[in-house]
């Protein structure tokens, strides 16, 4: 079965915890950790963020619903009725040189690593 998972809140690592804003509504697919790279990658591409990029971002397990055919998330509950919540510290860096890799028979660039500085795990809202 599919997990689905939105950004609750992200804060600025390097700027003493600031928060910051960000886009609510997107869903990111996968397992909580994966779905913060991605939401990683989507934080620093809509800011513009060019060289090193990092943030503490809190992820909600959602599930999908369709209702009168428009797509709505709503937030997946534990046996105490809290919240499914993640939290990681991730950093993303521009390459040297870009990372080429061949994939069935054309060439993809990758021009940033990004990495988990520090996972959390699960956490309680405040």
């Amino acid at each position: 079965m599919e997990r689905f998972f939105q950004i609750v809140n992200v804060t600025k690592t390097a700027q003493k915890g600031t928060k910051s804003i960000f886009d609510g509504n997107m869903v990111f697919s996968g397992d909580p950790r994966r779905a913060a790279m991605k939401a990683m990658t989507h934080l620093c591409a809509s800011k513009k963020i060019r060289g090193k990029c990092t943030f503490t971002v809190v992820m909600a397990e959602v599930k999908l619903r369709t209702i009168n055919g428009v797509k709505e998330a709503f937030p997946m509950f534990d046996s105490n009725g809290l919240p499914k919540m993640w939290k990681y510290d991730i950093k993303r860096e521009k390459y040297m040189t870009p990372l080429s890799i061949e994939l069935d028979g054309e060439n993809i660039d990758f021009k940033y690593r990004s990495s988990i500085v520090k996972s959390h795990g699960r956490v309680v809202p405040t």
